[in-house]
């Protein structure tokens, strides 16, 4: 099990995920505050918006240009942006710290 540290406002919310599973629905799972997952996990509408910052924003694989272009279209969007559901849980990413977008 990988834990997943949500920060969301001035809580943390932990949660355990499986490898292979998406940050998205384990958001949703544990009712993670301002993750809706609208589209459920197809990348079209951007309702899982967070940021990861350094130093795990290294570890992650690249978004992809699907990803980057709808991160473009959102309002507070930046570099340390991602979809949730775009981030699968793998061995070392435990502990990693992903704050929900406002």
């Amino acid at each position: 099990m990988t834990k997943i540290r949500f920060s969301v406002d001035d809580r943390e919310i932990v949660v355990d995920g499986d490898p292979g599973r998406d940050l998205m629905h384990l958001a949703l799972d544990a009712g993670v505050d301002r993750i809706i997952g609208e589209c459920g996990g197809e990348m079209s509408c951007g309702t899982c918006h967070v940021h990861v910052r350094a130093p795990w924003k290294e570890l992650l694989v690249a978004p992809s240009v699907d990803e980057r272009e709808l991160l473009d279209m959102i309002e507070g969007s930046d570099s340390e942006s991602r979809l949730a559901c775009q981030l699968k849980c793998r061995a070392g990413l435990d502990e990693i710290v992903v704050e929900v977008a406002k």
